[in-house]
């Protein structure tokens, strides 16, 4: 049989797809749930004639027609889990879901933006920061200094690396779109590829044009609107961890003038 052919422009390369957020969505969308595979069976009927004779003495014959059903079961199996999630991203955005001005998206909104994309694998440097402080150790230590000296900058050394190496470490994701900058971590589990080959094959920029949909969920530090901080009264500690937890956000996290992104889906067009 003759395949038909399809009219398809061009087709999605993801290279990131956060499927459990897209099934989260499907369901919401659809009343009986999630569709998880399709089953087409298809019935074939032949007729089939015999046409013989039958004599009751030579001058005599009668002619009999005998008919015969063949039938012919055919059934497929489909798995509609991938073609449900790509689906969801089409219905999201007819039923208005989907924003694609960054001004005008508020935050907690779903937005898709274009440009090009450039990725920052912190994680390997978890396990860098004691060979480099050794280093720096080492380089120190041609130098004429007292042993004193030598061993309180091994400790400070040592305070450091364990500081540094207990930050969070995560491979991050830059989309520079419409003169703004979008910034926002990647979970591995979601990756389609394999994230070194990210580093060893692209360095620090990803060539070519892709897109991004996600949740927004900030915006640069000049465009928020002032927040009380946030405070527990007569806890020192806890007051430090806020303090922390900005001085860290300043040194691995979202520059002040990009945009927050969660991802739920990176690709690009395939012609």
């Amino acid at each position: 049989m003759e395949q038909e052919q399809l009219d398809i422009d061009c087709i999605y390369d993801f290279i990131y797809l956060d499927s459990k957020r897209l099934t989260s969505y499907l369901a919401q969308l659809n009343d009986d749930g999630v569709l998880l595979s399709i089953k087409k069976t298809k019935h074939i009927s032949e007729d089939q004639k015999n046409i013989g004779s039958a004599g009751l003495n030579n001058a005599t014959k009668v002619a009999t027609e005998h008919n015969e059903t063949i039938s012919k079961n055919a059934e497929r199996h489909y798995d509609s889990s991938s073609t449900a999630l790509y689906s969801v991203i089409d219905k999201l955005d007819e039923l208005g879901f989907v924003q694609r001005e960054i001004e005008n998206t508020a935050i907690g909104q779903m937005l898709l933006c274009s440009g090009s994309i450039s990725f920052q694998d912190i994680r390997m440097m978890r396990d860098l920061w004691e060979p480099i402080m050794k280093l720096s150790l080492s380089q120190g230590s041609s130098q004429n200094k007292k042993g004193s000296q030598r061993n309180k900058q091994k400790q400070e050394a040592d305070i450091l690396k364990t500081l540094l190496s207990a930050l969070p470490h995560a491979l991050l994701m830059t989309l520079f779109s419409q003169n703004e900058s979008l910034w926002s971590s990647l979970d591995e589990e979601h990756l389609t590829m394999n994230s070194d080959d990210i580093t060893l094959k692209h360095g620090s920029n990803f060539a070519g044009k892709w897109y991004v949909l996600g949740i927004l969920d900030a915006k640069p530090d000049n465009k928020m609107e002032s927040l009380p901080v946030s405070r527990v009264v007569n806890n020192e500690l806890f007051d430090g961890m806020v303090e922390m937890a900005s001085a860290i956000r300043k040194f691995l996290g979202r520059p002040m003038e990009s945009y927050g992104i969660t991802p739920v889906a990176i690709f690009r067009t395939v012609s």
